[in-house]
């Protein structure tokens, strides 16, 4: 009985040891993430053409209003508020 035992667990591991070479061959071959510059370089310029043209077909002879408003915060520091309006809704979109 304990022959038995010791067999299957010697099976169950090696076909864990096999699942995991097939696993790690797969990851090898298919997971490869380029470096950031490639990155910058080859995709973000695409990216961002796709995302302008979204935009302009969105806000295409739409009214909207950008709001650049400087006042003081609660220490007495200036800063400067950026507000996006469209479509009746209002957003700020950054505090400097």
């Amino acid at each position: 009985m304990e022959n038995l035992k010791t067999t299957r667990i010697q099976t169950i591991i090696r076909s864990a040891e096999s699942k995991k070479a097939v696993i790690n061959e797969f990851l090898k071959a298919w997971v490869v993430i380029p470096a950031a510059d490639t990155l910058r370089r080859k995709y973000l310029p695409d990216i961002f053409e796709k995302h302008l043209q979204a935009l302009h077909t969105e806000f295409k002879e739409k009214p909207i209003a950008i709001i650049i408003d400087e006042a003081t915060d609660s220490q007495a520091h200036s800063v400067v508020n950026t507000l996006f309006s469209y479509c009746n809704s209002s957003k700020l979109v950054s505090v400097d």
